[in-house]
């Protein structure tokens, strides 16, 4: 068995009873395929769920081996009849807290019960029997480790830990003491308060030295444990910050909340010092503007910077850069302007507006100003058509020189940007924080905060908006789209997109290399199963590389029309009259492996046997980078809504291999209309260049598209202005919570 990093976590051996499986033969050939399960933490979580509904709370789930089992008879998925015996060896669980688990994803996971058993090596292993009610299911087995809490009290407020039984050793004691010292205090609060960079008004700071104490030694915890503090100086309507501070007061931000009964909350992985910091309202917002003082009218040089400043607090720095003299100030209070005197030290009271005109300096150190030109000119070589419509590819970005130089080759974790968001943290496989720019160029968006989480098991994404966890959740998929879609309490939203799933064909290898074989498959191919077993009725049946909301997309090319019969005909006429045998990659997504095998049984109407080979996703995509397949299975988002970006990189000569032409496709008469397409500025013209094209690639069917696939979102009824992006990044400034 493996995990779904590829890594040996232990061996599964099923002991099959005689008659578990309905065979012709008493020789048939039983074969067990066993997956790395790639929503591992879905199945937990359903796991968990399902323990405590029968009434084992109060536990966590630690350690565990898992994988997808199917049984195949002479090559065909079957479900045995009978239970199944397994044997789990090679891991290091703890049997006397194993638990054993069954899933099917469709059901309530069950839980046989589990046996430490001798092996014929004479090493140790668990063994648990259970019944399998569908072609796939997910059998594991976890640590199931009993919570456990520690409370003490420090002055009036209460410190709870909680963790599970072997977090920390067997009598450790949790002590607690507020630092009070007033040189150490002091160098605490001023290293957190260089993180609380927005200038609200700080209402409560408190320092805590947390930590576990046992024959005189301090322990810390061998997994990461919950600390709740529950004291009368936290307010639950303000917002809140927990940062840890070691030794030398470094800081790291906890991303500690209060909870529905008033107390800070955070997770600790160690202990030393806690700091909680609370801001109040008793702040107000101040917008600074930048104008050029020599222009008849308001011209703004710079884009607006807003602050929150506490009531009374000063503005003493305002400048944009040293390029410039400030010539007036102007505050702005309520619609009445007031041009100011004194401009060292600006006092706000209110919210307010502070306009700040400049004159340039006529030289500096490096020669003239020039005061910032908001123009941007592109000069290209030749002509591209589809340039305005690539500049608005999603994940286009200015990067700023200094930070990329300075980063490195982390810059990936410290990135800098231009957005409505910027940066606060990331942890891997768990979340992205970002916090709302206060100095986007088009005004602050309304929520503070927005974090993104990775919810791989598209179950868990369903079970967080029905509960409230999530706020927004894409990609719903399965009998969960159709629940959530008739679901009153929740917005579900689904619309076209511009992506594509299709099945490729490696033209530079026989059989594939011959338009009658390729075409012969297409033929045989019946759309409306991938679309009504796998997208469960989220997608349309595809004609073309591009779908209908692509600029270039035509009705002219013709969608394939499931014929077995003629199908047969064609690959008769290609030589192949009794079949060949093949093979499609597909990496380890589970729609495309399900398409898979659904392709699997149609083509074998034709008798052509395919093989289905699962790779690894780097491996995946060297390979078909270098041409080594037979036929594959990918997608693909024509994210700038432009033909250009859909047909060039499938179908151009030049694009072979990793730059996205990994059927090898060459047409001479292709590459020029395409070429052609690329270097026009007419867009009538580029319509009718791409219309040809289109139907050209549908008759020689280097690829074969399975769908045109619908995207989706669901969402809480308290989320307004949100808005699907067919390019699937959706946007999420000006998104705002409703006010009651």
């Amino acid at each position: 068995m493996k995990n779904a990093d590829g890594e040996e976590v232990g061996t599964l051996i099923a002991d099959i009873p005689e008659g578990a499986f309905l065979a012709s033969s008493s020789d048939a050939n039983i074969q067990m395929d066993v997956q790395a399960d790639a929503g591992a933490d879905g199945v937990l979580d359903r796991v968990q769920q399902q323990l405590e509904t029968n009434g084992e709370a109060g536990y966590t789930l630690n350690n565990y081996v898992m994988a997808d089992v199917t049984f195949y008879v002479n090559g065909e998925k079957q479900v045995p009849q009978q239970p199944i015996t397994f044997t789990v060896k090679g891991t290091n669980l703890d049997s006397q807290k194993a638990v054993a688990f069954s899933d099917d994803r469709q059901n309530n996971p069950t839980f046989p019960d589990v046996t430490e058993v001798t092996t014929e090596d004479g090493s140790k292993a668990l063994q648990f029997t259970a019944d399998m009610d569908s072609e796939t299911s997910v059998f594991g087995v976890t640590e199931a480790l009993q919570d456990k809490e520690w409370s003490t009290q420090v002055g009036n407020a209460t410190v709870k830990v909680t963790g599970t039984e072997d977090a920390l050793p067997e009598g450790a004691q949790l002590t607690v003491s507020e630092i009070t010292a007033e040189n150490e205090k002091e160098a605490i609060e001023n290293a957190v308060m260089e993180q609380e960079n927005d200038d609200s008004a700080v209402t409560n700071i408190v320092a805590y030295d947390i930590k576990f104490m046992m024959n005189g030694q301090e322990v810390q915890p061998s997994s990461p444990v919950q600390v709740s503090v529950d004291s009368p100086q936290i307010v639950s309507d303000q917002d809140t910050s927990v940062y840890h501070v070691d030794e030398n007061n470094s800081v790291e931000d906890m991303d500690g909340s209060v909870d529905a009964d008033g107390n800070i909350v955070f997770d600790a992985p160690h202990f030393s010092t806690y700091v909680i910091v609370q801001k109040g309202e008793n702040a107000v917002n101040v917008t600074i503007q930048h104008y050029d003082a020599t222009k008849t009218t308001d011209t703004k040089i710079y884009a607006d910077d807003v602050r929150r400043l506490p009531v009374g607090g000063k503005i003493n720095d305002y400048t944009k850069a040293d390029n410039w003299t400030v010539d007036h100030v102007v505050q702005v209070i309520d619609g009445t302007s007031k041009t100011l005197t004194n401009t060292d030290k600006i006092e706000v009271n209110k919210e307010c507006t502070i306009k700040v005109y400049y004159t340039p300096k006529t030289t500096t150190v490096d020669g003239a100003t020039t005061f910032y030109d908001y123009t941007v000119k592109v000069t290209t070589v030749e002509p591209f058509g589809a340039l305005l419509n690539h500049l608005t590819h999603p994940t286009a970005a200015i990067l700023n020189e200094k930070a990329v130089k300075e980063s490195g080759d982390s810059y990936g974790q410290h990135p800098v940007g231009t957005g409505p968001y910027k940066f606060v943290s990331w942890q891997s496989g768990d979340k992205i924080v970002l916090e709302a720019n206060p100095d986007y160029f088009l005004g602050v968006t309304p929520i503070k905060y927005a974090i993104f989480r990775p919810v791989s098991e598209a179950s868990n994404r369903t079970i967080g908006i029905e509960t409230g966890e999530l706020d927004i959740a894409y990609d719903i998929e399965g009998l969960d789209r159709e629940k959530l879609k008739t679901d009153n309490s929740i917005v579900f939203l689904e619309e076209p997109s511009f992506g594509i799933d299709y099945i490729g064909f490696n033209t530079k290898k026989a059989p594939f290399n011959n338009v009658k074989v390729r075409q012969a498959i297409a033929l045989a191919i019946n759309a409306d199963d991938f679309i009504i077993a796998v997208y469960k009725g989220s997608g349309e049946k595809a004609n073309s590389l591009i779908g209908p909301k692509v600029f270039g997309y035509t009705t002219d090319a013709k969608a394939w029309e499931y014929n077995v019969e003629k199908a047969k005909k064609l690959l008769a006429e290609a030589g192949y009259p009794n079949g060949f045998k093949t093979k499609i990659w597909v990496n380890e997504n589970v729609e495309r492996r399900d398409i898979a095998i659904i392709l699997q049984a149609q083509l074998k109407e034709i008798g052509i046997d395919v093989a289905v080979e699962t790779l690894e996703w780097g491996a995946y995509l060297d390979g078909t980078a270098r041409g080594d397949h037979d036929m594959f299975m990918l997608g693909w988002v024509t994210v700038t809504g432009d033909a250009d970006y859909g047909l060039f990189p499938l179908l151009h000569t030049s694009s072979f291999g990793g730059a996205g032409n990994r059927a090898f496709y060459s047409n001479p008469h292709v590459d020029e209309l395409l070429s052609k397409a690329r270097v026009s500025i007419d867009q009538d013209e580029r319509k009718e260049l791409y219309r040809e094209v289109q139907i050209i690639a549908q008759e020689e069917v280097p690829y074969y598209v399975t769908a045109y696939k619908a995207q989706n979102a669901a969402l809480q009824k308290n989320i307004e202005n949100f808005k699907l992006k067919p390019a699937g990044h959706h946007r999420l400034y000006g998104v705002k919570f409703k006010e009651n």
